[in-house]
């Protein structure tokens, strides 16, 4: 099963359609994939609004969360392919807001899953970036979602990030007093704050090879499990040897042996890819 162990009597085109759209993003055809998951987003929300009973709604918003995960996969690698790095890399922070949402409410093991949190944990060790801005703020008070009462309150019967009849519970910034801080982190709960995001950068060739080898068709977006990184030693090849104690060809004014010649070799990130497909056959799956 590839789909989520919900409401299989009460929606039973999810499963189907959830291998249609996971076929279509093997395949690479990404607005296809977009457009099957607004129809099942709806088809949801449709049978949500037609039931009162609370468990059941609870499931409809775990599995349309499922499929805002495959949303931002689809996203996720359509932005990779356009070379739009910074952009693929707000994808990516989507789709882990989905898969820990769907850990916290999903408990069942599920293969899919599994498939993606290890592959996009694993792309994710593939992007330069390293440092991120944060913003603290001073709050006069943050609002429920649901009943609009200081969610802090005895007035307020809900509890932050639980589910209430197929709706969760967000605590609203309501009053923003002031700025308390500006940092810059390496750790941010939002990877999204990048300090300049540059897609021009020679870091993101990993990613071009990636998408290299899905041309080759060598793999596809769904047919590797994660990418390793090593980092080599490889010559450099603008590197210019020099006697010794000549002056150093940089300009340095210093001597060859005493500057650039350390750097005749430099490091340099290998990426292998684990082979591993999560779709076993396609005609087996309808």
């Amino acid at each position: 099963m590839y789909g989520l162990n919900l409401l299989v009597a009460e929606l039973p085109s999810t499963q189907k359609t959830t291998v249609e759209i996971l076929i279509h993003i093997s395949t690479r055809d990404y607005d296809y994939a977009l457009k099957l998951v607004g129809e099942a987003q709806t088809e949801i929300n449709e049978y949500k609004t037609s039931i009162t009973e609370g468990v059941a709604k609870n499931n409809c918003f775990i599995y349309y969360v499922f499929f805002e995960l495959l949303k931002s996969l689809a996203s996720y690698w359509k932005c990779v392919e356009a070379e739009k790095y910074y952009d693929s890399w707000c994808k990516l922070q989507d789709a882990f807001d989905c898969l820990r949402q769907l850990k916290q409410f999903y408990k069942e093991e599920n293969n899919t899953l599994q498939f993606i949190t290890r592959q996009l944990l694993s792309v994710e060790k593939i992007y330069p970036y390293k440092y991120f801005s944060s913003c603290g703020f001073i709050v006069r008070q943050f609002e429920c979602s649901l009943c609009s009462q200081n969610i802090d309150s005895d007035n307020c019967p809900h509890v932050k990030g639980q589910l209430y009849s197929g709706e969760m519970a967000i605590a609203i910034a309501r009053n923003i007093k002031s700025i308390d801080h500006l940092a810059i982190v390496t750790n941010p709960k939002n990877k999204r704050l990048v300090l300049a995001p540059d897609d021009s950068r020679q870091e993101f060739n990993l990613l071009r090879l990636l998408i290299l080898e899905f041309n080759a068709k060598k793999c596809c977006p769904l047919s590797f499990a994660q990418v390793h990184l090593i980092e080599k030693i490889r010559i450099d090849p603008d590197h210019q040897r020099a006697p010794r104690n000549s002056p150093c060809y940089c300009g340095s004014g210093k001597k060859y042996k005493k500057c650039c010649i350390k750097s005749e070799q430099i490091p340099h990130l290998h990426m292998d890819i684990s082979l591993a497909a999560l779709l076993e056959s396609r005609a087996s799956q309808f």
